[in-house]
């Protein structure tokens, strides 16, 4: 039986790698500027509150290599992490993902409320997702 974290945890997974690939393709209207390409690879940075190996995180890991091993649209996925970050250092570790510009997502695997908040405009070109209890929407590219 899949548990709710887990069930859930796939769900956001597939809206946030499914919104990459929404619109890549269809027909064009003729007055309409050219589609861009649909991507081929996405590079995923998370960021985890405590250690890889406790369940909340290893679903998460599950989940990605399941979507490696048998890839949507053929979409190559790449995943780089942070473990142990206390929410006061999320902000940190995530700039430096952003900072990089090779990550199209950056997940906040659990806390980092406010650490997504103040980066998700700065960086508007990533999608930035937060995972757990107690987020408000925050709209834009933050989900």
């Amino acid at each position: 039986m899949v548990s709710v974290r887990k069930f859930g945890a796939l769900i956001v997974l597939a809206i946030v790698v499914g919104s990459l690939l929404v619109g890549c393709g269809g027909a064009m209207a003729p007055e309409a500027e050219p589609q861009a390409e649909a991507p081929t690879e996405v590079n995923i940075a998370a960021i985890y509150i405590s250690a890889i190996e406790e369940p909340w995180n290893t679903s998460f890991m599950q989940a990605i290599e399941r979507l490696q091993e048998d890839p949507p649209h053929g979409l190559t996925i790449n995943l780089d992490y942070t473990e142990n970050v206390a929410p006061p250092d999320a902000e940190r570790v995530m700039r430096q993902y952003a900072d990089t510009g090779k990550y199209q997502i950056i997940w906040g695997h659990s806390g980092y409320y406010d650490a997504i908040t103040a980066l998700k405009d700065e960086y508007g070109e990533i999608v930035w997702v937060g995972a757990g209890s107690g987020y408000e929407p925050m709209g834009d590219n933050a989900y």
